[in-house]
């Protein structure tokens, strides 16, 4: 049953293909190798005193996505990739690790939420442009036959889990910070 949804799913986000999507949807899908793009967000927001709590709580959701997903349920669920099937549709290096869920989508997913989640008014427009490059990543990574939508959905999943436990955890700390 998940398969016939995914297949159809599949077919759904494909649509049209455009030349654009060769060069465009990699580099998307590039930008989340290993947390990349979220952890040179997190030393920049390092800079400012103001965003210093946004910086913490996505170091502390990459940890604990890491800790969840790649180390704990992909080790359970052991699901082979579609590329790891069908092959890649465009030249991108298929990924040994399991599919479900996706690391890409969970860590980018736990960053965006963790800000989302401190409840800081100046950084609603931020963790709202998060949330769509989140998106974004997630949706190149079942463009480019890497994972299935459910992968990608699950990843959302676990990335607002860990999003949440990662304010949460920056807001105990201040909390416990300003009491000592």
């Amino acid at each position: 049953m998940l398969a016939g949804f995914d297949h159809h799913v599949l077919e759904l986000l494909r649509g049209p293909y455009f030349s654009i999507t060769d060069q465009f949807l990699p580099f998307l899908s590039h930008l989340g190798d290993m947390g990349a793009v979220w952890l040179i967000l997190a030393l920049l927001l390092l800079l400012s005193k103001s965003t210093r709590k946004a910086s913490l709580a996505i170091f502390c959701a990459l940890i604990f996505s890491l800790l969840l997903n790649n180390i704990g349920l992909k080790n359970l669920f052991e699901r082979d990739s579609p590329c790891q099937i069908d092959g890649v549709l465009i030249d991108l290096i298929c990924p040994a690790d399991a599919s479900f869920p996706s690391g890409h989508a969970a860590s980018s997913f736990a960053s965006a939420f963790a800000v989302w989640f401190l409840n800081d008014p100046k950084l609603k427009p931020l963790s709202l442009l998060m949330i769509a490059l989140a998106s974004a990543i997630a949706y190149s990574r079942i463009f480019l036959n890497v994972h299935y939508p459910s992968d990608c959905l699950a990843g959302l999943f676990v990335g607002l889990l860990c999003g949440y436990w990662a304010a949460h955890a920056v807001k105990l700390f201040k909390l416990i910070h300003n009491h000592s």
